[in-house]
This record gives C-alpha cells, structure tokens and sequence, in this order.
C-alpha cells in the first residue's frame, strides 16, 4: 500500500456567498471534469494496431511503467472551493486502475451534494497505455451528464453511452477519454517528450485535439515543501483556455498542481493537499 508522505491537512471549507452565478460556473467545471478534464486534473495514450503507425511520441518508452500514486488537491474557483482527489493503483488484471472525485465545499455544496467521480482502466501494452474503460459520474440524481465508454481495440471502435445516447467512435492510436489522457502525460513526461498530442473523447462530437507543451522547469512551494518541476501547458484545439500542470520530478512526475487561465487572468487552481505514494 502507498505510504503517507505528508499528513492530510483537512479539507478546506467555503463561507457562505451570495454569488450564485460565481457558483452556478463553478458546479459546471466540475461537471466538465475541470477540463481537467475542462475539469481540472487529466492519463493515457492508445496503442495503434500494425508496426509502423505509432507517432514519435509513441513509440516504445524506455520507462515502461507508472508509479502509483493518491494525490489530493485545494480547488479553488473565484470565491467558490471544493477538494479533489486523483488515484492511480495496480489492478488484479495486470494493468492500473485510475480515480477523480471532486467534492465542492460550502455554498457550492448546496447546489451540487454529491462527489462528481470518474473511474477509469487502462493497462501498458509495449509501452504505450491503452485505455480499457471508463465511466463518469456528475454526482445529480438525473445521471443527465453520466458517460460511459467501453473501448474495443480488436474493431478499433469505442462505444459511449452519454445524454446524446449510444455512440460508436473510431479509434486511432491518439483517442482517448479525458482522465486516462493524465496517464499517458504523465507517461510521456516521463520518458522525456516536450510535445504531444491527444484526441480527447467526448459526447455528441468528433475527438478534440488537445496538445501538450512543455513551458520549463520551476521550484513550486507546496505543502510538502519545495519540490522540483516541470511545467506543462494544455490547450484544446479552438479554445480561448489553457490549463498548466506542475509535475514533481522527485515523485515519479505526479501532478501536484494545476491551474487553468484564460489570456492572463486564472480561471480556477487546484493546489496539493497531500500526496501518498
């Protein structure tokens, strides 16, 4: 079982606020997974089938695997705050399992109660991750934003099941779903890649392409103490948003902090609670 670098610090509760529109923007973040899905916190690349089709950044990875982790994060949007958890642990299949809840906190809590969670499987076939599952909850009693996504690699198809009813996509070796995307970063990172990109998943659209980008290395004060990172930038295709993550390189590159902005003004931050490894 991982142990425990740091204590946790608690979960850090909203005061009561009158600014429902400021609420209302902050429920819809986490419904979109923070765009980290857009809703904070992103894990995974898919394996083309054939030699000779995978990109550069595909190919095999001379560091084939990815450390498991527990990392909790501070959320913070404008004056609304809520917690967030991402999970990665070996499963009995050989492969990994990956978990996102976000839990708001004080006002907002009074609009969304329940957790908005995300579970996902992938496994690491020569070096590369290929995504198995994944299932979204939005934490309502309506299920309106539930996703669900059966990947079928023998057909090269996935088949969503969403508000937009049953989809079948195509599956090329970039397609993704939004939290085995962090995985597969995390994964390229790792071995070295500056830049890539994925094909997110996504009810009632074709793919988006999102592009990874390193911005630098920086010493990030954390409630772990100072650790050293390297900066990434996220950016979808057509989108005004960028989301940054800081990954700590003495950690096996987990990501201890994001943040999303919109030209130079930031939009929401997740900042590390705790970090179990």
């Amino acid at each position: 079982m991982p142990q425990p670098i740091s204590k946790r610090s608690g979960i850090v509760s909203g005061s009561r606020v009158s600014n429902s529109n400021a609420i209302k923007k902050f429920v819809k973040l986490f419904k979109m997974k923070l765009d980290f899905q857009e809703r904070a916190i992103y894990f995974v690349t898919i394996l083309m089938f054939g030699a000779g089709f995978l990109p550069e950044h595909m190919a095999v990875a001379a560091n084939a695997e990815i450390t498991p982790f527990k990392v909790t994060y501070n959320l913070k949007y404008s004056i609304a705050k809520g917690t967030m958890t991402l999970n990665v642990s070996a499963n009995d299949s050989g492969g990994y399992d990956i978990d996102s809840s976000t839990k708001a906190e004080g006002a907002a809590k009074l609009i969304i109660s329940k957790p908005v969670t995300e579970h996902a499987e992938f496994k690491i076939v020569d070096g590369v991750v290929q995504a198995v599952s994944y299932e979204l909850s939005d934490g309502s009693e309506e299920s309106s934003e539930d996703v669900k996504i059966a990947y079928n690699w023998a057909d090269s198809q996935a088949n969503m099941q969403s508000e937009k009813g049953e989809e079948v996509k195509s599956l090329t070796a970039e397609t993704m779903d939004q939290l085995v995307m962090q995985a597969a970063a995390v994964l390229a990172i790792k071995n070295g890649t500056e830049e890539f990109t994925f094909r997110q998943l996504h009810p009632g659209t074709d793919a988006q392409t999102i592009t990874y980008s390193k911005m630098g290395e920086e010493i990030l004060k954390t409630s772990l103490g100072e650790l050293n990172t390297v900066k990434y930038s996220r950016k979808r295709e057509g989108s005004g948003r960028e989301n940054h993550f800081w990954y700590s390189i003495e950690h096996d590159y987990v990501p201890v902090q994001l943040e999303q902005v919109k030209g130079n003004k930031s939009v929401y931050k997740a900042t590390l609670n705790s970090l179990e490894q």
